[in-house]
């Protein structure tokens, strides 16, 4: 029969190797030799992660609408709160290239 604090220290010296191995691996120095960031790898990262950042804002915001769409879709009335007797006058105004010279 195996005791609850023979577990626990199990899973303590398990995590303590997951730590270990975790920390060894960040500070792992293999390619130190090989390869030093220069000026042009940060003048292509940066830009690359600032873009990849401003998109994934963008992707969240989509997210959050399509989500707001879904949780409110059954609250949305079936017509208009306020109809109109008589509908009221429009202007729409047309862009017109060189009216000064349209005779």
């Amino acid at each position: 029969m195996v005791t609850a604090p023979a577990v626990l220290l199990a899973a303590s010296l398990r995590a303590g190797s997951l730590a270990n191995q975790l920390v060894t691996a960040l500070s792992d120095d293999t390619f130190s030799g090989i390869h030093h960031l220069q000026f042009f790898d940060w003048a292509l990262l940066v830009p690359y992660f600032g873009v990849l950042a401003i998109l994934s804002v963008y992707g969240i915001h989509r997210y959050e609408m399509v989500r707001g769409y879904l949780k409110h879709k059954k609250d949305l009335l079936a017509e208009p709160p306020v109809t109109f007797d008589r509908l009221p006058r429009v202007t729409i105004q047309l862009r017109l290239y060189n009216e000064r010279y349209s005779g």
